[in-house]
Parts: structure tokens; sequence; C-alpha cells
């Protein structure tokens, strides 16, 4: 499958380099300028979960391309649409009359009515979904961060369609187990509300489990993100279970 990752982000890098490894072809899609800012490379250390319990850590330096301009007659299947809320209407107004015949994977967070919140993309054309796995950059430039082995997708009450079954496959055969939500509306909204009282104190999140009595496991999954936080100078004290997600509550060192 010819892939493009929206922009250079966490999200976007960590599962461009997980697809690419799968055997896609996989280019970014920056703002003009930016690819000569970026450089030819990204620097990944990475705990990658998908085959280990306890992660396997990944240093290396992966060959990236960059586009800096997207034409309607593309030949891409899918683009990876991976931004923050606040940035979506843009980034949908950008893409609106550039899709071309690819399927849209809307990967993150939404704070709004879905389908509001695409603006004009072609609502046949679009695939929900929701990335398990974060990090950052430092200020050396590596990206730092975990990789889970399990990513959410969604649909709007109704079965998947062939589009949406093909980018499911795309992450499979990327080593990642889909979990289905089939009302990916009201999962958004309840888990939209749960991340900031997380994020305020936390320095990544991971999903626990939801059945009882598996706050251990939780502790388990939420290891990446607070080995995270040692990385980037900063000291993980508790990891606390809020509703569906796992929080590292962090203080700062010293």
């Amino acid at each position: 499958m010819k892939i493009l990752m929206f922009g250079r982000g966490v999200i976007a890098t960590i599962y461009g380099w997980a697809l690419r490894q799968a055997g896609h072809d996989v280019e970014f899609y920056v703002r003009p300028g930016r690819a000569a800012t970026y450089g030819d490379a990204v620097d990944l250390d990475l705990i990658d979960m998908r085959r280990r319990v306890w992660g396997r850590r990944v240093a290396e330096r992966w060959p990236v391309r960059y586009r800096e301009a997207l034409e309607p007659d593309h030949d891409f299947d899918l683009i990876v649409l991976s931004v923050p809320h606040h940035r979506l209407a843009e980034a949908t107004a950008f893409l609106s009359p550039r899709v071309g015949q690819a399927t849209v994977l809307v990967f993150g967070n939404i704070w709004a009515e879905p389908l509001a919140a695409i603006g004009a993309l072609p609502v046949d054309q679009v695939a929900w979904g929701f990335p398990q796995a974060g990090g950052g950059f430092g200020a050396d430039g590596v990206l730092r961060g975990a990789l889970l082995p399990s990513v959410v997708f969604g649909t709007l009450s109704r079965p998947p369609t062939d589009r949406e079954r093909a980018v499911r496959q795309a992450f499979r055969q990327a080593g990642l187990r889909p979990k289905e939500r089939p009302d990916f509306r009201g999962w958004l909204w309840v888990h939209s509300r749960r991340m900031p009282a997380c994020s305020r104190r936390a320095c990544g999140w991971v999903p626990c489990p939801s059945w009882p009595g598996r706050r251990a496991t939780c502790a388990r999954r939420c290891w990446p993100a607070a080995n995270f936080c040692r990385s980037s100078r900063r000291v993980a004290s508790t990891c606390d279970v809020t509703g569906a997600v796992c929080c590292c509550s962090v203080r700062p060192p010293g």
C-alpha cells in the first residue's frame, strides 16, 4: 500500500516507521521548506511492545522521504491524518480538494461531532482510528517513545466498509492488533473527557485494561511511558488508573 503520513509529528513518525517495516511505501507530507529542516532521516529510540510484553528497545536512524506538495491526481492509497484537534479543520480544508482516490484515516482525538470535524472530506473515503503510541522529540532531535501492540479503529454505528477493512489489514501487517469500537463517536466523547485530567499531571498515558483487578497489568503497560519520563529528565512517581486511561504521574527532578 502506498501511504502518505500527513505531517512528521510523533504519531505519524512512529506509525510510519511501523508501516514501512511491514513493506508499505511510506512518505511524509510536510509544509514547504520543512524537508530541509528535518533532514533525510529520523533518529528513533523506541520501546516496541508489539511482540514482547516488556517491549524491545529500538535505537536506529531511519531514512525517510518527504514531499512538500500534493496534487489531486496523486496515487496514494491511504493518507494518515494525525494532527492535534485544534489543527484538524486546517488540515481537512487542505486535504479536501487533494484526496484523490485515497482513503483518509482520521487518527487522533476529536473534540467535536466527527462528521462535522472532517469538513469537506468525502465521508465515504474516511476511516476512523486512534493511536496507541506516544513520545516526544528531545532537544537532540531524537524521537523517544513507545508503541503498544494494539490500535483502536471505529465506525459510526455501522459495519466497516471495504476501505476501512483495507486500512485495518495494513496495520495488521505491521504487527498491530485492531481493537474495534462500533460506536466510535461515543467512545471519543468519553475518551476526550478523560484525557485532560490525565494529561495535566502525566508524562504519558496508555490504555488500561477495563476489567477489575488488573492494576498490575496497567502498571506494566505504563512502564514505557515512565521510561519516556526518565529519558525526558523527569521522574516518574506513580502509575494511576483513571477510567480507561493509565496515567504516569511525574514530578520535576530534585
